[in-house]
Formats: C-alpha cells, sequence, structure tokens
C-alpha cells in the first residue's frame, strides 16, 4: 500500500516564554485539551502533567507551568497519544506543536534503536520509516480487513495482511533552552466505518524530557481537498 503524502515540518522559533494556555480549544481543533489546560485529560501513553518541580529546565523565573511531559527511556520507546473520535482530522492538517527539553535531554544516536517505530510503540500494522534524530508524529487507521483470505487454484491458500493506513513526518527537536514551536503540514488518512484515527507522537530511546504546552491540529489555510470515501479492502 501507499503511505498518505506528507510534508516534513519548517521550525520556528517563539521567543515567548513557556507558559500554559488555558484558552478554549477553537472550533476547528481536532485534538482535545489541545493546550492541556486539562492536565492530560485525553492524552495517553507515557505522559503526565507538568509542574515547576519535575524535570523540565524552565527558563522563565516565574513560577507559571503547565502542559504534558514526556520522559524518555534508556532503551525503550515512548509514545503519547490521543484517540481522534467524533470529530476527524482534516485532510489538510496542520500541526502545531509547542515545547522545550530538559537540558540533559538526548535522542540515542545507535542507528539500532530507530528500527519499528511503529510495533515499538504499539502500532504493528503501521509502517513508519525512523531516522536518528527524529521523534515522530504521526495518525494511524487501521484498515477495514485486517487479512484477505482467497484460493490459490492449486490447492493453497493465500493470506494478504494489509498494513495501517498512516501519515508520518519526523520532528529533530530543538536543544535550544528557549520554548520552540514547530508546524507540519500532513494528510491524515480518513476514519473508516469502524475504524477510527489515533494521533501519537514517538519518542526513540534516550534521556532527559521534553514538555508540550500545545499540540494543536487544525485545517491548513493553503490547503486544499478533502477526505474521499475509504472502501473496504478487497
Amino acid at each position: 500500500m501507499k503511505h498518505a503524502p506528507f510534508l516534513l515540518l519548517a521550525f520556528l522559533t517563539s521567543g515567548m516564554l513557556l507558559a500554559q494556555d488555558t484558552s478554549t480549544d477553537s472550533p476547528d481543533e481536532a485534538l482535545k485539551n489541545s493546550t492541556f489546560s486539562d492536565g492530560t485529560t485525553y492524552w495517553h501513553g507515557d505522559c503526565k502533567p507538568a509542574s515547576s518541580d519535575m524535570t523540565t529546565d524552565f527558563t522563565s523565573s516565574s513560577s507559571a507551568s503547565g502542559g504534558m511531559l514526556v520522559e524518555l527511556h534508556s532503551s525503550s520507546w515512548t509514545k503519547v497519544t490521543q484517540e481522534l473520535r467524533g470529530k476527524s482530522a482534516p485532510y489538510n492538517a496542520l500541526l502545531t506543536i509547542t515545547y522545550q527539553v530538559s537540558s540533559d535531554f538526548k535522542l540515542s544516536d545507535r542507528a539500532s534503536d530507530y528500527g519499528n517505530c511503529g510495533p515499538n510503540v504499539g502500532f504493528g500494522g503501521a509502517n513508519i520509516p525512523s531516522q536518528a534524530g527524529n521523534i515522530i508524529a504521526f495518525v494511524d487507521v487501521p484498515p477495514i480487513s485486517r487479512s484477505s483470505v482467497s484460493g490459490s487454484g492449486d490447492g493453497n491458500t493465500l493470506v494478504t495482511i494489509y498494513d495501517d493506513h498512516v501519515s508520518y513526518a519526523p520532528l529533530a527537536p530543538s536543544t535550544a533552552a528557549s520554548p520552540q514551536t514547530a508546524t507540519i503540514r500532513m494528510h491524515p488518512p480518513g476514519p473508516t466505518p469502524d475504524s477510527h484515527q489515533t494521533f501519537c507522537i514517538a519518542f526513540p530511546p534516550g534521556s532527559g524530557s521534553i514538555t508540550f504546552t500545545k499540540i494543536s491540529m487544525t485545517t491548513d489555510p493553503n490547503g486544499f481537498g478533502a477526505h474521499t470515501p475509504r472502501a473496504p479492502n478487497p
């Protein structure tokens, strides 16, 4: 199968202090609790609410803090996910991520740590290439039919296993001491009648932590087109 098309990110540096955004999600927002004003509600995986006494080093002298904190594991992948139910991600999606890393943040430099990204974070049907120095954002939709069985005509049975539909984009996190904002344009696969979309950010082995104060997915104003109906696999 072919992957949904994607465009890689362009980093935009923010000079603003890292602070909690308590504004209400916009009507165009596909992700719930995108600014973590309600802690980590709707978010799952290896995450916890951020606070000033956790491992991320804030450059601000302010005591205000917030967001979602992910601590890397030295020998295994970690992840944060959100299931998109009720409202699907737009076909032309603009993903905006505001984050800050701890002073000891470092992704593994071992090539062997970057194989099997999808299976390593619980998405066994997602074929997602990964490269050293990157974390990966993706939207996954399982196929309607995981496998198809048919006769081969010679007395044998043919079984075809289908990969998930997935759109992905790598991010090379900045290790600067100040908060950063990354924007990514991608084309998430549309949900099927019995399969919803799942958004995930996957982190390879490493050290330190990363704190997110915004993970937002809205319609790209410069995009075009829309989801087309998805048919069952043959």
